[in-house]
């Protein structure tokens, strides 16, 4: 409850930055701080948003590759296996596919 007390006394707060305005000779003068720490927010509020969308889709693709992966070690332990067999037997072995290399 603190952090947004804190926040609208800085909405209320009145910050005077006078700027020189050679047509006229005189200064622009901006008080309003209520719209710069919207700006804000709605940043930090966006990047947040992409930070988590690109976190899930990072997410996403390493559950798809840590299953392939597991599928394609799963081939070769069963090839691996059957190799003693088919060695003592001497039968025929069919060797892993050469992505295995």
């Amino acid at each position: 409850m603190e952090l947004i007390h804190g926040m609208e006394r800085y909405r209320e707060g009145r910050y005077d930055i006078a700027v020189p305005y050679p047509k006229t000779g005189g200064a622009l003068v901006m008080s309003v701080i209520a719209p710069i720490i919207d700006r804000v927010q709605t940043e930090v509020r966006y990047t947040l948003a992409l930070l988590m969308a690109l976190t899930l889709l990072a997410l996403l693709v390493a559950q798809i590759g840590s299953r392939h992966l597991a599928l394609l070690l799963q081939r070769l332990v069963i090839s691996a296996r059957a190799l003693p067999v088919a060695i003592r037997d001497q039968i025929s072995w069919i060797a892993p596919p050469k992505f295995f290399c």
